[in-house]
């Protein structure tokens, strides 16, 4: 099924990015942000079918994970990217403290992907010229890592505070 559904998808988006190298002739500005915009969708649009296959391999016990070592701050600054337009659009500050040498053991690609949605949610439910803050710590005594985001938006009702782990459950659209 995963074929079946991403082929599709990957082609929109390489038709756009033809199109955008000005292969079918020249691409005006206009044309190039509506092509942009297309491209963006496409990409958001496979990130959703990607999580959707994974929901129902877990689903199915059907799921692999791969366990290696991973620098959380080294797996932070690889999303930073992916957030900074918003950031820049929304007059967004963001400060972060993860030490270089704070590891953990997991499968990279889950915990990049958890920490991008977090990261995400951050931007979109705090207001323009907000503050988002990421913060990495290691307590030694109990071996564990915490990894905290918190920022100045609107936040999460305590009584709905369980309903953030249940599947396809929305608290809230926008700020």
């Amino acid at each position: 099924m995963s074929h079946e559904l991403r082929t599709p998808l990957n082609a929109i988006g390489g038709y756009a990015q033809l199109m955008e190298m000005g292969l079918h002739g020249p691409v005006t500005t206009a044309q190039r942000e509506v092509l942009g915009r297309i491209t963006g969708s496409e990409r958001h649009l496979l990130r959703l079918v990607n999580g959707l296959l994974d929901l129902a391999r877990i689903e199915a016990d059907k799921n692999d994970y791969t366990s290696a070592e991973i620098f959380l701050a080294e797996v932070f600054e690889g999303i930073v990217p992916m957030v900074e337009l918003q950031l820049a659009r929304k007059r967004l500050t963001m400060d972060s403290s993860i030490a270089p040498d704070l590891a953990v053991r997991g499968d990279a690609e889950k915990v990049k992907q958890i920490l991008l949605n977090l990261l995400v949610n951050a931007v979109k439910f705090t207001a323009e010229g907000g503050q988002i803050t990421v913060a990495g710590t290691a307590d030694a005594n109990s071996n564990r890592v915490s990894l905290t985001i918190s920022d100045t938006g609107i936040g999460i009702a305590e009584n709905k505070l369980a309903a953030t782990f249940e599947p396809f459950r929305k608290l809230a659209e926008r700020t």
